[in-house]
């Protein structure tokens, strides 16, 4: 029985992501993750170098589909495996099965995950590997075997090689292992640490593959003067020194200023109030207070895990907002505190109330699973909608627009959500011919284009006219096209 409902853990949301997922090239960040994997290339900062490795093996293994879709179908997978971490994760809390199951399917059914579960994403992956870690440092609390802190350092590790914010698991894990007070032979941390290193190795492919992208000449926009490291292929160009560090510490982005603001606690509040804005619509106000039930309840039975887990899950909340003025996508750095919530959630109520309790103790939990069920299914009801994001073309009508538009030893420029795409047709589907993909904002690199025209035409994507000193644009793409197109003359 218990097999039978952590398959349904995982299986029902599986099968739900996968009959959403598009197989379309995307716009953004969705975009550009669709594209490096296949192509081996890099990343923006910070580089997701286990992302890339996995997305290039299920990429290349699995013969179903378009790229853009096995990427995304690779992502789904990732959701569905910590959906069931979560329903395991409760029942080995003490969560009575049936209800760890509806709270692991509120939780996958939810739309901030669902929506982010389709799409070509590294906090999926983040996700998993995050709930993977926090399941064996609560395993090793619980039973006290060092097997399951050296598992715990291997999902930590490609944690940190797949995204840095998995070092805000870090204080959570320490308290899950530490908290017990068990000894930790210098041979068990050594052996850890060792795993930890070696899946942090990971970001030598970033020098390594810059190397190989400069020395074969891979990266088509290279032939253009003043482009040293172009996106999707080379981003930083990390082969040097100043690039890889640039590339792998996100100070482009003020990562740095954003930890400061960390560690300011008067902001708190403030982002309290901000993650509830995401999560009240995800779990309604009733999981909300269900999950701070189920909270105290854990606490009550056991506080050190309950602390270690909360931090472990949360943890990262306070930097994605504080990161918000930077970030397109808040709402997918809570997605652990989601899965969090849904834990608390089954653990509202001890297995044995349902079984051996009192008659109130087994109505109250009844009637608790009776509600959860029916909101479960509110939710799933509610954003079936996400379904028909199967048939979305996604930048499909800006990709045909710039063929078009343009010859096909045209240097394209566009700015970054739509250039990913179009770097997506041009090195994975090779529908661009020739083209040379560029991703900046037009007027900014405007001193570049007399150099460039040297030797190919120049085409600019972008949705309003741009100004360029000493240079004009001429419209070319058909009037009410989904993109202005405009070549570039003296």
């Amino acid at each position: 029985m218990l097999r039978l409902l952590g398959g349904l853990a995982f299986l029902v949301p599986l099968a739900l992501y996968l009959a959403s997922a598009g197989g379309y090239p995307a716009f953004w960040d969705t975009g550009e993750l669709q594209t490096v994997p296949y192509i081996l290339g890099i990343a923006h900062p910070t580089g997701f170098p286990f992302f890339t490795l996995v997305g290039w093996l299920a990429s290349h293994a699995l013969p179903l589909g378009s790229v853009a879709w096995r990427i995304n179908a690779m992502c789904a997978l990732a959701v569905a495996g910590a959906a069931w971490m979560l329903w395991r994760v409760a029942v080995r809390l003490g969560a009575f099965p049936p209800l760890a199951l509806l709270a692991a399917w509120w939780f996958a059914f939810g739309e901030v995950v669902w929506s982010r579960a389709i799409r070509a994403e590294a906090h999926d992956l983040a996700l998993l590997l995050g709930a993977l870690a926090i399941g064996c440092a609560l395993e090793y609390h619980l039973e006290g075997d060092p097997r399951m802190l050296r598992w715990c350092a291997l999902w930590l590790g490609l944690g940190l090689a797949n995204h840095p914010i998995a070092l805000w698991l870090i204080p959570g894990l320490m308290i899950l292992v530490l908290a017990g007070g068990r000894a930790l032979p210098m041979r068990t941390l050594a052996t850890c640490a060792a795993i930890v290193a070696a899946a942090l190795a990971l970001y030598a492919y970033l020098p390594i593959r810059s190397a190989v992208v400069a020395t074969a000449n891979l990266d088509p926009a290279r032939v253009l003067p003043g482009m040293d490291g172009g996106f999707l292929w080379d981003y930083n160009h990390p082969s040097t020194w100043h690039g890889f560090l640039a590339e792998v510490s996100g100070s482009q982005f003020g990562a740095g200023s954003t930890l400061t603001a960390v560690l300011d606690l008067s902001s708190y509040p403030t982002y309290v109030s901000h993650w509830l804005r995401a999560g009240v619509p995800e779990f309604g106000l009733f999981g909300i207070v269900l999950a701070l039930i189920g909270i105290v309840v854990l606490a009550l039975r056991d506080w050190r895990a309950a602390l270690g887990l909360s931090a472990a899950a949360c943890a990262a909340v306070p930097f994605a907002i504080a990161f918000r003025d930077v970030e397109g996508d808040v709402a997918r750095y809570f997605v652990l505190s989601f899965w969090m919530v849904g834990v608390a959630l089954a653990c509202c109520f001890p297995a044995s109330w349902f079984t051996r309790g009192t008659v109130v103790e087994r109505a109250s939990a009844w009637l608790v699973l009776l509600f959860m069920a029916i909101y479960a299914g509110r939710t799933l009801h509610g954003n079936l909608a996400i379904l028909q994001q199967r048939h979305d073309r996604g930048a499909q009508s800006v990709i045909d627009t710039v063929r078009a538009s343009t010859p096909s030893n045209a240097v394209v420029v566009a700015p970054w959500l739509d250039a990913t795409a179009l770097g997506y047709a041009a090195y994975v589907e090779h529908s661009l011919g020739r083209r040379i993909i560029v991703s900046a904002w037009p007027d900014d690199i405007a001193s570049e284009y007399p150099a460039w025209m040297r030797l190919r035409p120049v085409y600019l994507a972008v949705d309003q006219e741009p100004r360029l000193p000493g240079l004009r644009a001429r419209h070319v793409s058909r009037t009410f096209a989904p993109i202005g197109v405009y070549e570039v003359v003296r």
